[in-house]
């Protein structure tokens, strides 16, 4: 069985070869983000007309870090962020450094960032989606926030791709105190963005970080220039991490260790992070049952480089798609296709616009699947077998297959990430069964309302707002199901059309998409008053995924993360200590447009390329848009050299 890391190599040599002009200048063996990842400072002190942090923004970098992300994101394709004084140069004036001090402050806030105490993980997800929600972004603007636990741990690769894929990401660098043999106990850490993965082909990859808390004269009342810092990565650093605590297991497995960096003499592990993508989503396409291959769409292609909006995924030829969903870290998808040759069940793997790779799970074998959903963990999927009694979790680190009778002849399932359940639907007992998710027991049984018409396919799913259940089933209506303190469900909302409603799936804005008429179509909540309104209503003009469905198999992405406050709300994951050990600050180059290191006159003509193609990389002067100025302005970082 591959592993996950074997999984990239296909994949990220693929994505150069299909994603056309729009990813050319990509070297995917030192994989780099393509525009200027803003280098913003966290020791901020008051003085005079500065307004300063608390506590000087010593314990900050989480709050600046993502300032950093969301200030690269204002400037490439989502201006209204209201990040610092707007969309534009990060370096510049007092009054450009006051305003992004305010808003890291703001931020901070909205993290419930501790100015002596850091900031806890969970917060941060919160506190981020929030200023994103405020700016009027939410489900534009999707987010994955994954840590360390059970049999998931940040990769190299998931860096890799995020930046192939023009996304900006922050990492969570743990400092871990050695216990003996493999063991280690997690005591802080601190948050960085990494911007360039050096050598990533290599058996010695490095990682490129723009880093809160170093740079090169960097003082507590003004902003220094950016700088980047670059470590040796060991990908193969095998370690048992107990709770400091109760010494209980977190996690056991390869890690990523950062050398040469460090605090208190602790080692430099990457244990979490934060990524950031356009909003997309997945469908099954050409046959309205089934379906033969597959396509991805992205409402919104500036921050991917103005790549097409709708792209078709390469499949294995002779399948069928029997079912598909997006991995919980939003950093690619599971497809579960049956052979139209000799009826073979089996799973592939997506990444980007890579040939899909099929996965081989021989414990898979004694199972028929038809349906499945991912889990709150990346590596962790959920199917519904051909015999309707039977689910079965799976681990596709490990490949253990746990299967579960069900006492209801199940026909749809999907996952609750709020509650961590595995959610089963019966069309005959006219039940949902509520399964939890690492044992399979069942934790709730909820009768169906009798106004519920249920057609003849069936598809559930979660709205991450409301708690809402929503089921279609190929009828004209579907319906929002809420939980009764009585054990059943009582209707919420309902969605309707003259044509029938296929396949369910929600946004993180809590609206509802189905496929109508071969269209995905969205439907919004009716306007708060003081009579309650069932009837959701269709969202009119042109929809942002009405590219996807013509048929009920189709997924939209969502923000999610696989935190859990058991384990990632101990003090010892807070964000709150600074490095000690750091390798030297190389200061922003802009004439070495490439990336290379070295100013050649291939930059020259790299970024002539990107200009005359409207690539917004072009954009030197980050002033949102390509212009003439672009052209003097990178002149003269040329000439000037480094």
């Amino acid at each position: 069985m591959p592993s996950r890391t074997d999984r990239y190599a296909p994949f990220l040599f693929a994505l150069l070869a299909s994603a056309g002009a729009a990813y050319a200048a990509v070297d995917v063996c030192n994989p780099a983000l393509p525009y200027t990842m803003p280098d913003h400072d966290q020791g901020r002190a008051p003085i005079f007309a500065n307004p300063g942090l608390q506590n000087n923004g010593s314990q900050y970098c989480v709050p600046t870090c993502t300032t950093d992300i969301l200030t690269y994101l204002q400037n490439h394709g989502y201006p209204n962020l209201d990040i610092g004084p707007g969309p534009g140069p990060w370096l510049g004036s007092q009054a450009i450094y006051n305003a992004f001090t305010n808003d890291i402050e703001a931020l901070a806030s909205l993290m419930s960032t501790d100015p002596f105490g850091g900031t806890d993980g969970n917060e941060a997800f919160a506190g981020v989606n929030q200023w994103i929600d405020n700016a009027g972004y939410t489900g534009d603007i999707v987010v994955s926030k994954f840590g360390m636990s059970g049999s998931n741990a940040p990769e190299l690769g998931d860096l890799a791709f995020c930046m192939i894929a023009r996304c900006p990401i922050s990492i969570s660098v743990g400092w871990y105190e050695y216990q003996g043999g493999t063991t280690y106990v997690r005591r802080g850490g601190h948050c960085v963005a990494p911007v360039r993965l050096p050598d990533f082909c290599s058996p010695f990859p490095k990682i490129s970080i723009r880093d809160p808390a170093t740079g090169v004269g960097s003082n507590q009342f003004s902003q220094a220039a950016g700088t980047t810092e670059t470590y040796n990565a060991t990908t193969g650093f095998v370690i048992t991490r107990r709770d400091p605590d109760d010494n209980s297991l977190i996690y056991q497995g390869p890690a990523v260790r950062i050398s040469g960096y460090g605090a208190n003499n602790r080692t430099a592990i990457i244990d979490g992070y934060r990524a950031f993508f356009p909003a997309f989503g997945l469908a099954a396409c050409n046959n309205p049952v089934n379906g033969s291959c597959v396509t991805q769409h992205f409402p919104n292609t500036v921050l991917t480089g103005n790549s097409p909006n709708t792209i078709p995924l390469s499949l294995p030829a002779d399948a069928s798609v029997l079912d598909l969903d997006i991995a919980a870290d939003n950093l690619g998808s599971w497809v579960l296709m049956q052979s139209d040759v000799d009826g073979r069940d089996f799973l592939v793997w997506q990444r980007g616009n890579s040939p899909a790779a099929e996965q081989r799970f021989p414990a898979m074998d004694a199972f028929n699947p038809r349906r499945m959903c991912s889990g709150r963990e990346p590596r962790v999927l959920y199917f519904l077998d051909a015999n309707p009694h039977l689910v079965v979790r799976l681990n596709t680190a490990t490949g253990v297959a746990t299967p579960m009778s069900l006492a209801d002849a199940t026909t749809a399932i999907c996952f609750d990430d709020q509650h961590d359940e595995l959610v089963c639907f019966s069309s005959a007992a006219r039940r949902v069964t509520r399964l939890d998710a690492d044992t399979l027991v069942p934790v709730a049984t909820l009768t169906l309302p009798s106004a519920v018409a249920v057609g003849p396919e069936p598809r559930i799913a979660i709205c991450p707002v409301g708690a809402y259940l929503w089921l279609t089933s190929g009828i004209n209506t579907g319906y929002g199901l809420v939980d009764d303190p009585a054990g059943a469900l009582t209707i919420a909302g309902t969605i309707s059309d003259s044509q029938p409603l296929r396949g369910v799936d929600t946004g993180d804005t809590g609206h509802v998409f189905t496929a109508v008429g071969g269209i995905t179509a969205e439907f919004e909540p009716p306007a708060p008053g003081p009579v309650a309104v069932l009837a959701w209503a269709r969202v009119g003009g042109t929809p942002p995924f009405a590219p996807l469905a013509d048929g009920p198999i189709f997924r939209i992405a969502k923000s999610r993360t696989n935190y859990n406050r058991a384990v990632h709300a101990d003090p010892s994951e807070r964000l709150n200590i600074l490095p000690e050990v750091v390798a030297p600050s190389v200061p922003d180059c802009p004439a070495d447009f490439n990336l290379t290191g070295t100013v050649t006159v291939q930059d020259l003509f790299d970024f002539l390329a990107a200009y005359f193609s409207g690539d917004i990389a072009a954009d030197i002067n980050e002033s949102g848009t390509i212009t003439v100025q672009d052209i003097f302005d990178y002149l003269a970082a040329y000439f000037r050299g480094c």
